[in-house]
């Protein structure tokens, strides 16, 4: 899936409660300790969301639908209609770098997504934690040609894991209770517990989430000057406006306070900008920064008419450089 769908989904679709806690909706209690990153999606809130008027068709006419095409043909399912929640996440890897794991909530049929798949090649199989672990024959290039074993399971008749076989078994082990899960323990318990099976969109993430070393050239606008994070997390409630707050944990008072003046200091460059941008004028005005000890607090909102239209908009402009022959 191109990451064109997440920043979709991220921008997009839903509600959001700091105060009430309990369980993580499924399939989010997969997600094992180690995570950094975690991406929760609620696929059919997104759907039917009304900030995605018209621009589903966008994006179905876009080059991510190459990738719904395939992995439609590989799962046997309609990944717009059968998908019903979807949580990724990544953690660190001894390398360097991270790995990654993918947790699905919806209506699925593993008979028929194996048969597919083994119409491309060779499965195997293996067991572990009494669910069967299929490795699939190479994906193809929509979605995004996956180096090394690429792993299924389907722990439930609702619930399929996918990524590597480090990574599917570290989901059945925190979601049979043999391994703690993220909400459990880890970098991210702590801001997990402001989520609630009433958010259909969230993420959290230990340290920035890469936003500093993202900036490069940024520095302009202020993202180079962000200070050190402990963790982030994010979520939107969407009502006759779209509310958006984030919360930073940083290391100490005067780093939350640093960081409360950067996003005053974006803000006011934002506000003298010509030419004037109306929708940026109603964020601007409506931004509130909070700071209570090392936490920073930060919540604006807008129309979700100005979110549609900007949905729209970005996916023509993504469209143009790639425009292809039909």
């Amino acid at each position: 899936m191109t990451m064109r769908i997440w920043v979709v989904a991220f921008i997009a679709s839903l509600s959001f409660r700091w105060a009430e806690t309990g369980p993580l909706p499924q399939p989010a209690p997969f997600v094992p300790a180690s995570a950094n990153l975690i991406v929760y999606v609620d696929w059919s809130a997104l759907l039917a969301s009304s900030v995605l008027a018209g621009v589903e068709t966008s994006l179905i006419d876009s080059d991510s639908w190459a990738a719904i095409e395939e992995l439609a043909e590989l799962s046997g399912m309609d990944p717009l209609k059968d998908l019903w929640s979807v949580v990724y996440f990544t953690t660190p890897a001894e390398d360097g770098g991270s790995g990654w794991g993918i947790a699905g909530y919806g209506a699925f049929d593993p008979e028929r997504l194996i048969e597919n798949a083994e119409a491309r090649g060779r499965v195997s199989r293996a067991r572990y934690r009494e669910t069967t672990l299929y490795t699939l024959p190479a994906l193809g290039p929509s979605l995004g040609n996956l180096t090394g074993e690429q792993v299924v399971a389907f722990p439930d008749s609702t619930t399929v894991l996918f990524g590597a076989p480090a990574q599917v078994r570290a989901m059945l082990d925190a979601g049979s209770g043999f391994a703690p899960a993220a909400s459990d323990s880890g970098a991210l318990a702590g801001a997990l517990e402001e989520f609630t099976a009433a958010e259909s969109l969230w993420t959290v993430g230990a340290g920035d989430g890469g936003l500093a070393s993202r900036a490069g050239g940024a520095g302009a606008i202020g993202l180079s000057n962000v200070p050190p994070l402990v963790s982030f997390s994010l979520s939107a409630r969407f009502g006759m406006k779209v509310k958006v707050r984030a919360r930073a944990e940083t290391l100490d008072s005067e780093t939350a306070n640093r960081l409360a003046e950067v996003v005053r200091g974006i803000a006011a460059m934002g506000a003298l900008a010509q030419p004037v941008d109306e929708s940026l004028q109603e964020v601007l005005e409506s931004l509130e920064v909070e700071t209570i000890d090392e936490r920073v607090e930060f919540s604006f909102e807008i129309d979700q008419d100005t979110v549609r239209e900007y949905l729209r908009a970005r996916e023509g402009e993504d469209r143009k450089p790639r425009a292809r022959e039909r």
